[in-house]
């Protein structure tokens, strides 16, 4: 599945070093590659600010 962004990108949205600004297609490509709800996308972007 491409979602049509680098790998760096990708590897600097595992690495918390910027969050991911897509349309609402990218989103859904996004949930496909990590197999996860948008509530869990959600709820990862919380975390993630409390780091």
């Amino acid at each position: 599945m491409e979602l049509g962004v680098a790998v760096s990108t990708v590897r600097n949205w595992d690495q918390l070093k910027t969050a991911p600004r897509m349309t609402p297609v990218g989103l859904q490509k996004l949930m496909q590659v990590y197999n996860c709800t948008f509530d869990e996308l959600v709820q990862a972007e919380l975390e993630s600010e409390n780091v």
